[in-house]
């Protein structure tokens, strides 16, 4: 199916990339229409040239699209998608871009159809800016998009989908919406934690005004994840309680080992150091070949 309209509903960091990147695209030829709530955003978004049209009503937005994307927080979703469904004609594929997947497709099953369908997708992509004014239209270049569908999702979903990402230059990794939390719970979420857990420690601790003059630009790069919207942090731990405490535990067990053996002096820090450098250099030459 040629796709000739996307909406975006939720145009800031993410959305608002989205937008930029297929209208940038050469190989896109769509119209994008954006949701807004204020007039001034839809201002905004038309300035930066991240859509092609602006509505204020989601009914209006939505109508006629080939494509329907969710860029809200996760804790919007489900009511977005009640809202919205009546107005879907027949064939149109609504995605997510939530963080999280077993509870936002367990919505989409329950809310989206029968005429159209929802399929679960996440970019591994992101950046320190907040709000459209840090939409970005190379974001998602040469990066992982996990498209989460369900056994029953119609090929046609994946194939629009697969269009998409085309145009905005990120690579599908297909997997299961549960073995998507679990992962991402580990590879982002914890991370995400830990960034403001450090901050909350070291701020709290009597020497800050002290320390914050020593803090450099490895303190700064840790905890660059606290400069994201708190509102999205939220939703993520609400929607993926269960894998994100998992994944806490097992940091906490790792971090207790690491204390004992500092404690102790003995040759396994050093073979523990040796073992996480070896992961990580792995990992990077993996990831990001040159």
């Amino acid at each position: 199916m040629t796709i000739k309209q996307i909406t975006i509903i939720g145009l800031g960091n993410i959305g608002g990339s989205i937008g930029l990147a297929v209208r940038n695209s050469e190989m896109a030829n769509v119209t994008v229409t954006g949701y807004v709530r204020r007039e001034d955003a839809g201002r905004e978004a038309l300035r930066l040239g991240v859509v092609d049209r602006v509505s204020d009503d989601l009914g209006d937005a939505v109508s006629g699209a080939d494509l329907v994307v969710l860029a809200t927080p996760v804790s919007a979703m489900e009511t977005v998608m009640q809202q919205i469904n009546p107005y879907l004609a027949s064939g149109t594929v609504v995605v997510d871009v939530g963080s999280t997947k077993v509870d936002v497709n367990s919505w989409g099953r329950q809310h989206i159809g029968p005429a159209a369908t929802f399929i679960g997708g996440h970019p591994m992509a992101g950046s320190a800016a907040t709000g459209i004014a840090g939409a970005n239209g190379d974001l998602f270049r040469d990066t992982v998009f996990c498209v989460v569908p369900e056994p029953d999702t119609p090929r046609s979903a994946h194939r629009m989908l697969e269009q998409l990402l085309e145009w905005v230059g990120a690579r599908p990794l297909p997997m299961s919406a549960p073995q998507h939390d679990q992962c991402v719970a580990n590879a982002s979420h914890l991370p995400m934690l830990l960034a403001s857990v450090l901050v909350t420690t070291v701020a709290n601790n009597p020497q800050w005004d002290v320390t914050s003059q020593l803090a450099a630009q490895g303190f700064r790069e840790m905890t660059r994840m606290t400069a994201g919207s708190a509102e999205v942090r939220r939703s993520i731990c609400s929607t993926n309680k269960q894998a994100i405490s998992d994944a806490i535990g097992g940091f906490i067990d790792t971090l207790e080992n690491y204390r004992q053996h500092i404690l102790e002096d003995d040759e396994e820090l050093l073979a523990m150091f040796e073992d996480a450098r070896s992961a990580r250099s792995g990992w990077v030459a993996m990831r990001y070949p040159r």
